[in-house]
């Protein structure tokens, strides 16, 4: 059923009924038989009654007159605009226009000159600027207005906390920032800042206890969620900020609401993968002192499973968040395998990396009562958590049944190296697993337990594996070189 419906014509019963003649039909103003009609090309057009008759509209033809030509008519025309006569011709838009509209356009124009200073001023003008009228009168100067606050961009805070304070934080991974691209350093420099302030809070045993250390932690995943809360932010300070020692921790949480205003200034769908991962090692951080408490008691890991969760959630996670974000700024096309198994690459290149720390770490975690080797394969090789610092040589074994599934798993980080098309993309993600394995090599040399010191690489090390591999990556043959240089070493 159409939606509008044509008006009825009117009844016209003979030639002589005057009233139905000179009558208008309602809904049809113009009287006479229905609509007047014009066809394009047409010089004629009949009218009703109501007009006096027939009207010419165009001129006529003499009677044996051939028919006129068709009009030629282009798209983008309309069709009676070739037929018009030139008289009938639209007269310029200026002409039209009277005094008062042509004084607006004049005074328009005046107001965007550079050197105007807005057109002339009526009274609302004055209305709305009454200190300048108020100077005006007493014959002085109006001060100039304030200028508004700047309100602070992405590139503002990356240049402020992604540059200093990430290097201050982070050794490796700083390197490793500076040669992503700029779409992608601002997300995930933010990511790590967050990420190591959720560590800051959760490894400050001397700070605060371990039930105020997880409700800070849970405020922090809330700011994140649903914005900064300022009385959340205080007790942070309170509780934990002000106890820290001087250093690059207690900088990082004294800016922890500038990295929640970063947070909110990047565009979504980044800010949502940015929570999304920060959330999930916030989860991980939450189990582990639901887990281990205050340290009072030295507990370990109930099994394998607990561990490759924690990983995940505090690692693995990590480089998928990684790997959608390459997928999705990356001009070309990031990997040559698809995203999903880059996905689970990505995910297991993450847990080896934590797993280096977890094995560095050992004497300082088990210090501070957590064992993150897990409990029933301590009991099969007859240790508790107690033994791993009384009799350090009797896990010996287990500590390099560990360090071998360090090096599987970093084998897959190896697979996801090599898939990546672009190459300096390769080269960042190459260096924190030449790296690590430098660190399994010090660790195979001598077991983390017995060590007098904590195993690190040192900066001149560092330095000849950044150099070795910036001239190397351009070759996958020599960057395969030096990844199995290095497995072999840490694997011995």
């Amino acid at each position: 059923m159409p939606v509008f419906q044509q008006a009825p014509k009117p009844q016209m019963d003979s030639p002589q009924d005057d009233t139905s003649s000179q009558a208008t039909p309602a809904g049809n103003p113009g009287g006479g038989e229905g609509r007047r009609r014009r066809r394009g090309g047409r010089g004629r057009e009949r009218g009703g009654e109501a007009g006096g008759g027939q009207r010419e509209l165009g001129p006529t033809l003499p009677e044996g007159a051939p028919p006129p030509a068709p009009v030629d008519w282009k798209p983008g025309e309309r069709r009676n605009e070739a037929a018009r006569p030139r008289s009938d011709a639209r007269p310029p838009r200026r002409e039209e226009r009277g005094r008062d509209d042509r004084k607006r356009e004049e005074r328009g124009r005046d107001s965007r000159r550079p050197d105007a200073g807005g057109g002339r001023r009526g009274p609302r003008d004055a209305a709305r600027d009454p200190a300048r009228e108020t100077a005006k009168k007493a014959g002085t100067t109006a001060p100039a207005p304030a200028p508004a606050p700047a309100k602070a961009r992405k590139e503002d805070f990356l240049v402020e906390l992604g540059g200093e304070l990430l290097e201050n934080v982070s050794r490796s991974f700083y390197l490793t920032i500076k040669l992503l691209p700029e779409t992608l350093r601002g997300p995930i420099s933010l990511a790590y800042l967050l990420a190591r302030s959720l560590d800051t809070i959760a490894d400050a045993v001397k700070a605060a206890p371990a039930e105020l250390r997880l409700e800070h932690l849970r405020a922090f995943a809330d700011a994140m969620k649903y914005g900064a809360d300022t009385e959340a932010v205080g007790r942070l300070g309170r509780d934990i900020t002000a106890k820290l020692p001087a250093g690059a921790e207690k900088t990082l949480l004294e800016n922890a609401p500038r990295l929640l205003a970063w947070l909110g200034s990047i565009a979504m769908p980044d800010r949502w993968e940015v929570q999304r991962v920060i959330l999930r090692i916030a989860h991980g951080q939450a189990l582990d002192l639901v887990r281990f408490g205050d340290g009072r008691e030295r507990k370990a890991l109930a099994n394998v499973g607990e561990l490759n969760d924690y990983t995940y959630f505090v690692a693995g996670s990590v480089g998928e968040f990684w790997t959608r974000l390459c997928e999705r700024h990356l001009a070309t096309k990031f990997a040559r395998l698809p995203e999903a198994e880059m996905l689970k690459l990505g995910k297991r290149y993450g847990q080896g990396l934590q797993l280096i720390n977890i094995l560095r770490d050992l004497p300082e975690d088990l210090a501070a009562g957590r064992c993150y080797l897990p409990q029933d394969e301590l009991a099969v090789a007859g240790l508790t958590p107690d033994d791993l610092t009384k009799s350090p040589a009797k896990a010996r074994k287990l500590v390099e049944k560990w360090r071998g599934e360090t090096i599987a798993r970093l084998d897959d980080g190896w697979k996801y190296v090599r898939a990546i098309r672009e190459w300096k993309m390769r080269y960042a993600c190459a260096l924190p697993i030449l790296i690590g394995l430098d660190t399994l090599a010090l660790l195979a040399r001598e077991s983390p337990l017995e060590a007098k010191a904590k195993h690190k690489v040192t900066r001149s090390v560092a330095a000849g594996t950044l150099l070795k591999a910036k001239f190397g990556v351009i070759s996958q043959v020599w960057l395969d070189s030096m990844y199995a240089r290095r497995r072999k070493k840490a694997g011995r």
